[in-house]
């Protein structure tokens, strides 16, 4: 059962990493972050997703600046 739930936890990422794309996409497009971001169970995909669109955010701030 760990096995198998360990499986689901890794596709339910994996579909979220699809959707993390999009919000990527889409805050390069408007300049703009979501305020509801994908969620994981990997910390270290969260953790990186949070850190690009960080980035994306100052850069955007500092072009309007």
């Amino acid at each position: 059962m760990e096995a198998t739930n360990r499986v689901i936890d890794e596709l339910q990422d994996y579909v979220k990493l699809q959707d993390a794309l999009f919000v990527i996409e889409q805050a390069l497009e408007t300049g703009e972050i979501p305020a509801i971001t994908p969620t994981f169970h990997d910390n270290s995909i969260a953790y990186e997703l949070e850190k690009i669109l960080g980035m994306i955010e100052e850069k955007c701030k500092a072009k309007n600046n």
